[in-house]
């Protein structure tokens, strides 16, 4: 017994330092990648807030996000970037279609980051860091707005809100994920002042610490907020609520993958796993049935 479980530590061991060293691959395609095929226009940079969007194979969440940013967000000026890191082409055509229709500023990540990550093993939160430091470095700089914020796809504004006043005057603010050896932000719902980002170089890929995984983001503990205690930082409250019972989910990241939804600063709706990366039987209804009957989830915010 006793040389089985040293056996399966070392194992444990040996698959978080494989984890990092990929991860750092990973950023170092991403890093040789190329420049971003969309031009930086001259009325685009330095605007008080840039909202970006990482799109992964769901033109549907895409299209409900930029309805209701336009419909609640209320922030002046702000440009809506959707940085498209889907693997499957149709979906890039029909994001990339969307986002011309609707006048929202379309980039495509290179599809090498996520095609080098295509197995399961080392996957984790390695595409979408991979694809928010290629975004960043290649064409985010330029930009160079007052204000940066990160959301998910599936990430909503139900209510009229202000993400300029959320981040107020502070280097940073987000959701928030504290593990046993660090802390980070989720780059689903964050915000930062882009000075701050310009002075410490962010690194948005996830990473093991001794035993904890700090998913994607998670390299940031290093980057950026080390010499910050979470203790004294504010977060915004978030809620999680299990809003339906689906038969034979028991264990808990199935439940919280499957059925549950996050309410964030009491005005926005986080539908977890919106691309069913988790492979949730059943999920992709879920999220066609929540984007239909978006105000269903009104009580949710009260």
């Amino acid at each position: 017994m006793l040389s089985w479980i040293k056996h399966s530590t070392f194992i444990r061991k040996t698959h978080r330092k494989a984890f990092n060293v990929n991860a750092r691959f990973i950023n170092f395609v991403a890093m040789h990648a190329g420049r971003a095929k969309t031009s930086v226009k001259e009325e685009h940079k330095n605007r008080p807030l840039v909202v970006v969007t990482v799109a992964f194979n769901h033109v549907g969440l895409i299209e409900k996000q930029i309805e209701l940013l336009r419909q609640n967000l209320t922030d002046e000026g702000f440009l809506h970037v959707v940085a498209d890191n889907s693997p499957d082409k149709n979906c890039r055509r029909q994001i990339e279609q969307l986002c011309q229709e609707q006048h929202v500023v379309y980039v495509s990540v290179p599809p090498i980051i996520e095609r080098c990550c295509w197995h399961r093993v080392f996957y984790g939160g390695i595409s979408h860091g991979g694809a928010l430091n290629w975004l960043y470095y290649h064409y985010l700089r330029e930009l160079s707005p007052k204000r940066l914020a990160l959301l998910d796809h599936d990430v909503f504004p139900l209510a009229p809100t202000s993400l300029c006043q959320s981040l107020g005057q502070r280097p940073f603010y987000g959701v928030k994920r504290i593990m046993e050896h660090g802390w980070y932000l989720w780059p689903g719902w964050c915000l930062f002042s882009f000075d701050f980002l310009l002075k410490h170089q962010p690194d948005f890929l996830p990473i093991y610490v001794s035993d904890s995984y700090l998913d994607a983001g998670g390299n940031n503990l290093f980057r950026l907020f080390q010499s910050f205690s979470p203790m004294k930082t504010e977060f915004p409250i978030v809620k999680t609520h299990r809003i339906k019972k689906t038969k034979g989910l028991t264990r808990h990241d199935e439940i919280y993958h499957g059925d549950c939804i996050q309410i964030i600063e009491g005005k926005w709706v986080h539908i977890i796993n919106g691309s069913n990366c988790a492979h949730i039987p059943g999920k992709e209804k879920v999220v066609q049935k929540l984007l239909d009957n978006m105000d269903r989830l009104q009580p949710y915010t009260s």
